[in-house]
Formats: C-alpha cells, sequence, structure tokens
C-alpha cells in the first residue's frame, strides 16, 4: 500500500523504497492507495505490505484487519497506520490494537487465518522479498529481469523488462498462482516485425519458456487455466 509519513517529502515517500527490489527479483507488484482499501480490492492478494503508509482511516484499517482475519499476510514496519486521515496520533494505534499485535516481536504473528510480520526500516526490503518467496509468488528467472504481470479472463500478459546486459540463454519458471498451462506462448518485441512463439514446458515442478537471447523489453502472452488458485500478487 503506497502512503506516506508525515514527517517526509509526499513525492518521495509515495512510492515503498522495497518496490525496486521486488520488481527486480520477479515479485509482479500491485500498487494501491490506502484510500482503496476495501474488501473487494483486497480480496484478490495474498500478500499485503506497509512500509511508508502511516496514516489511515479507520475504515481503511478495518478492512486491512478483516483481511489478515481472513487469511491474509501483512508484512508492516512497527509505526504503520500511526495517524488518523486527520494527521492526530492515537495513544493506541488502531492496526496493533484491533490484531493485537505485540509491536516489540519481530517474527511472524497469527491473527485468525492470517498472519503479520513487523519489520524495521532498514530490514523492510530483504524480509519482504524472503516472505513472498517462501509463499511462491515470484517468477523464477536470472536477476536484473523486471516482470509485470496482467491477467485477463482468458490469458496472462507478462512483461518483461532486462536491466543488466547478461547474455542468454534464459530460462523463466512460472509460480504456481499462475495457472499457466503447457502449450504455445507468444512473445512479441517493439523492435520485431511480427510475434514469435515459445513452447511452454514443464521445467522440474513448474512450467517455463527458455529464451535465447532477452531484449530489453518484451511481452509474453499465455493462456489462463482458470481452475488455479490465483491469489499471488504481493501489492506495495
Amino acid at each position: 500500500v503506497i502512503g506516506c509519513y508525515p514527517e517526509s517529502p509526499t513525492p518521495l515517500a509515495l512510492i515503498p523504497p522495497h518496490m525496486g527490489s521486488l520488481l527486480k527479483a520477479g515479485v509482479p507488484v500491485v500498487a494501491l492507495r490506502e484510500t482503496h482499501l476495501s474488501p473487494a480490492t483486497l480480496n484478490p492478494f495474498q500478500i499485503v505490505t506497509l512500509e511508508t503508509d502511516a496514516i489511515m482511516t479507520g475504515k481503511e484499517v478495518l478492512a486491512l484487519v478483516n483481511w489478515v482475519r481472513t487469511g491474509g499476510f501483512l508484512i508492516t514496519r512497527p509505526n504503520a497506520c500511526e495517524y488518523d486521515e486527520l494527521g492526530r496520533k492515537p495513544v493506541r494505534p488502531l492496526l496493533p490494537e484491533t490484531l493485537r499485535l505485540n509491536r516489540d516481536l519481530r517474527e511472524l504473528q497469527k491473527c485468525g487465518k492470517g498472519k503479520v510480520l513487523i519489520v524495521e526500516p532498514e530490514r523492510f526490503a530483504d524480509a519482504t522479498l524472503a516472505a513472498v518467496r517462501s509463499c511462491d509468488v515470484p517468477f523464477t528467472l536470472p536477476s536484473g529481469i523486471e516482470v509485470v504481470c496482467y491477467r485477463s479472463p482468458s490469458c496472462h500478459i507478462i512483461h518483461l523488462l532486462r536491466h543488466d546486459a547478461g547474455s542468454g540463454p534464459f530460462s523463466l519458471r512460472f509460480p504456481r498462482w499462475l495457472g499457466a498451462r503447457a502449450g504455445q506462448a507468444a512473445w512479441c518485441s517493439p523492435s520485431w516485425a511480427d510475434s514469435k512463439m515459445l513452447e511452454i514446458k514443464q521445467d522440474g515442478s513448474s512450467l517455463g519458456l527458455r529464451f535465447p537471447e532477452l531484449p530489453e523489453y518484451s511481452v509474453i502472452t499465455t493462456s489462463r487455466d482458470n481452475s488455479a488458485r490465483t491469489k499471488g500478487f504481493a501489492i506495495s
């Protein structure tokens, strides 16, 4: 969830610092403003992170609380949501109070069917990355390749942005939540006249693709198995 702290320069604080680390590690990320938090918007997500958001209304906090209690995984810094919408600091912050969290505990805490991990700011990126990897959220691919994934009722559209100048071949393995199916995937790049077809094959315990080389930017389109579990996006 993106937001800011009262003492921070708003334009800089709106983008959580750990977001870049997640993207470069192949984690598909959705940025969601705190004003958009509701049961409907939170339902598709498995993991929510709160690194820069200190200001929330009671309604927004309760939406998060109910999402956690029904199975969500919240990763937060110790002083998240400590101000209300008027900038007032309650004696007892609503988020830890409602979830009955121990704010001094730096390990997983169970909350209903869900869990909460409180992380210090200096460890936030590393701890979040370790947590999402344990939940099978990321795509598996070489470092330095950013993944942005969109889904429609019938397909997934996967954008690949290569930050490093490494040479191929490259392998990309899909996480289970993607619901990919064996077959062919369309692969295109702005520098190509026509798209190319790649074979989606079994790679160990998951499906994946193999690229001879990878342009700086390309897009893959795969068909989607609608019976698969799709709660896999980490949001920041």
